[in-house]
């Protein structure tokens, strides 16, 4: 089990866009990640049916964040 999440793939997604500066809200069975300008929020479930591509579908939707926070964490000028 991990830090965040249960399945490896999910996890490390969310260690790495938590240390950019992500918010992870629990809401029941499932998490919101929220992004540092407050106009992205990414919705994490708690048992997806492929946790691969679940983690890849979040990495992803950080990636269309409007201010661009990616998982790079170079600051965007």
């Amino acid at each position: 089990m991990g830090k965040w999440h249960n399945h490896k793939s999910i996890d490390k997604v969310i260690d790495q866009l938590v240390r950019v500066g992500w918010t992870l809200n629990k809401q029941g069975h499932m998490w919101n990640l929220l992004c540092p300008c407050g106009a992205g929020r990414i919705r994490v479930d708690g048992t997806p049916r492929n946790p691969e591509m679940a983690a890849r579908i979040i990495a992803r939707q950080a990636k269309r964040c409007p201010d661009r926070h990616e998982l790079d964490g170079r600051p965007r000028t």
